[in-house]
């Protein structure tokens, strides 16, 4: 975390995530769902309690994360990023390449 960044939700549940997925868990709530993520409004705002579900063609609208539902597609914190790094880039030609530094 930098200096200066608050802590929210949705960070917090991704630090949880961690050690659950390096034993080959997953959680089934709509913020460890693929696709799933939060906007940056939403998380200074609503400190990453609701994120939004998106779809190809748009958002699908937002969901508590610490909810379920059977729309969960559980995934990674890596798979959950890289998801919504190509589907924000899906209208531009360039290449998505995953850098875990762009999330620290």
């Amino acid at each position: 975390m930098s200096e200066g960044r608050r802590i929210e939700y949705f960070d917090a549940l991704e630090q949880a995530r961690l050690p659950f997925e390096a034993e080959g868990y997953r959680l089934l709530c709509y913020g460890a769902s693929l696709s799933v993520f939060p906007s940056i409004m939403g998380r200074s705002c609503g400190l990453g309690m609701e994120s939004y579900q998106f779809r190809e063609k748009g958002p699908k609208g937002s969901k508590i994360i610490f909810e379920t539902g059977q729309d969960v597609i559980p995934a990674t914190v890596k798979e959950q990023r890289l998801f919504h790094l190509k589907w924000s880039n899906k209208n531009r030609s360039e290449e998505v390449e995953y850098d875990d530094s762009v999330f620290e």
